[in-house]
């Protein structure tokens, strides 16, 4: 199996992504898989989901060949951002606790 190094993006980069079709994998404890979306916006939709249900995402990750990586804290912050576009209010930072 290839061992490469996970590539992360920043906020922005990744708002510039949401919608652009891939394979995105939600990721919780010991290589659990939740779901998977078709573009990151859909993924993180469905991490809130899992979220809120009270699993523990601890990731959403592009498959390979691009390996993009996004975290915990950077998917709050990007739901909030995405909360904030769609509803023109100020989200909460809670959104993936479980």
């Amino acid at each position: 199996m290839e061992k490469r190094t996970p590539i992360h993006r920043t906020d922005e980069q990744l708002k510039m992504m949401l919608d652009e079709p891939g394979t995105w994998v939600v990721h919780g404890h010991g290589d659990r898989v939740f779901g998977v979306g078709g573009c990151l916006r859909r993924a993180i939709d469905r991490a809130s989901n899992y979220a809120q249900s009270g699993a523990i995402v601890v990731a959403v990750a592009r498959v390979p060949p691009n390996r993009i990586f996004v975290f915990h804290d950077q998917l709050v912050r990007l739901i909030a951002a995405i909360r904030e576009e769609e509803l023109g209010v100020s989200a909460d930072a809670d959104l993936l606790s479980a």
